[in-house]
């Protein structure tokens, strides 16, 4: 039990008083993530010249992890989960750089996404892109696009 209240950050002093309510806390996290459980649905339109909309999800997921778009095209990223996300195709600041590729020549890409947020971005140059979400990239929360000429 002391692991437990360690690992949520309270001190073993309050001990027995918290219990119940981390217990709680983990109890609801692991059922919302079960079920799948995102935010409302962003049912807006994406923004006109946006070619592909990828979903940033509370099963930590980008959806599709996969996408191929030719040169020009806007992809539009919305996370329609609880949580807060972000995009990242950055390799200087990835924690697992071979995560993150961007073409030579390519402009790298980041933006913060709490819940209902949205970041676009163009994709001039052709290649492969590997991006992905920050806070969960240890969890396998990643993507790719393809950017044809």
């Amino acid at each position: 039990m002391r692991c437990v209240l360690v690992w949520c950050g309270i001190p073993p002093q309050m001990g027995h008083a918290m219990l119940p309510k981390v217990f709680q806390t983990i109890t609801l996290m692991l059922v919302l993530t079960a079920c799948g459980a995102d935010g409302p649905a962003n049912t807006t339109p994406p923004a006109p010249g946006t070619d592909a909309v990828v979903e940033l999800t509370t099963t930590l997921k980008f959806a599709p992890e996969r996408l191929t778009i030719p040169a020009g095209a806007t992809v539009e990223w919305r996370n329609s989960s609880i949580l807060d996300h972000t995009v990242s195709g950055d390799p200087a600041t990835a924690e697992y750089p071979a995560d993150v590729a961007i073409p030579a020549g390519a402009a790298g890409f980041s933006a913060d996404l709490p819940a209902g947020g949205v970041f676009r971005h163009t994709f001039n140059v052709p290649g492969t892109y590997r991006y992905y979400c920050d806070p969960h990239q240890g969890l396998g929360m990643k993507g790719e696009i393809t950017v044809t000429p």
